[in-house]
């Protein structure tokens, strides 16, 4: 479907400041180019920290952000969550996390305890998986 589709996933012309090219090489490298000054910063746009006054936080404050996930908080965060949603890679919905966390809960907070402690985890937790759905081009009366 994909090979049959290639003709219409092309750019075989295009207008570039006023002239139709037709030269894949150059139509690429004045798309890169293109692309490449869209998505450049022209100007400063980031805050600035010039304030006297501004709010912090306390040092129990900043000590509470540093401890270790509770399995209290994690269960917590896992009920908040729609249970029918689309499942992730491995399958499974939320509603596996919750109606089995007395089972998963060593697993998942060894797991998550890990991530503290040494501020990284597995790459295939960060793992997706993207599904082409075709359109119908069929028109429904």
């Amino acid at each position: 479907m994909a090979t049959a589709h290639k003709k219409f996933n092309n750019i075989d012309r295009l207008i570039i400041r006023g002239d139709e090219v037709k030269e894949p090489e150059v139509i690429k490298v004045n798309m890169i180019e293109f692309y490449k000054k869209l998505y450049i910063e022209t100007e400063l746009w980031r805050p600035s920290f010039e304030y006297v006054n501004y709010p912090r936080i306390s040092q129990e404050e900043q000590d509470s952000l540093q401890r270790p996930f509770s399995e209290d908080e994690v269960l917590n965060i896992i009920k908040q969550c729609d249970g029918d949603k689309a499942p992730g890679p491995d399958g499974f919905t939320m509603s596996f996390f919750k109606v089995c966390w007395e089972i998963l809960k060593e697993d998942l907070m060894q797991t998550i305890h890990n991530f503290h402690q040494k501020e990284t985890f597995e790459k295939s937790f960060n793992a997706t998986f993207v599904a082409l759905i075709p359109k119908n081009m069929e028109q429904k009366s």
